[in-house]
């Protein structure tokens, strides 16, 4: 089962989600999305990104970690690192992926799918907006044995 992931900015500070479980985002700030602890200990996990048409995103990269002290919303060098291997695959509409890393130019609603087979304890997707906010909801989940 997958459930939508409340997103904190580079304070810390988590954002409030709609009804259909979208945050808001505001122009040139930077966000990250956890996948929950009882998630990101299964061998598989996915994120699922859904955005409106009116949102400016510079990038959407899949990060992990097994640094237990590392912040959510951590940027220090080292403390989370992205995933992009030359071989991903992430499907994308509404959006450009290159290897791992989805960018919006806006203009049109959309989203991507990161199914993710990794190792490591903390996983999150750290979104950086560009010019112009909008709407964003990311769901996770993890399937298999922990």
């Amino acid at each position: 089962m997958s459930q939508v992931i409340q997103p904190v900015n580079g304070a810390g500070v988590k954002l409030e989600l709609d009804g259909n479980g979208y945050a808001t985002l505001i122009a040139a700030t930077t966000y990250f999305f956890e996948l929950p602890a009882e998630l990101a200990v299964k061998p598989l996990q996915s994120f699922s990104a859904q955005w409106d048409a009116v949102i400016v995103m510079t990038s959407l990269s899949p990060q992990d970690t097994n640094i237990g002290d590392a912040t959510s919303f951590a940027d220090t060098l080292g403390a989370w690192l992205t995933q992009n291997p030359t071989t991903a695959y992430v499907p994308a509409l509404g959006g450009v992926a290159t290897q791992a890393v989805v960018a919006v130019a806006g203009g049109t609603a959309g989203g991507a799918t990161w199914n993710l087979s990794l190792g490591s304890g903390r996983k999150r997707i750290k979104v950086i907006v560009g010019a112009t906010g909008g709407k964003l909801r990311i769901f996770g989940s993890g399937i298999g044995m922990a």
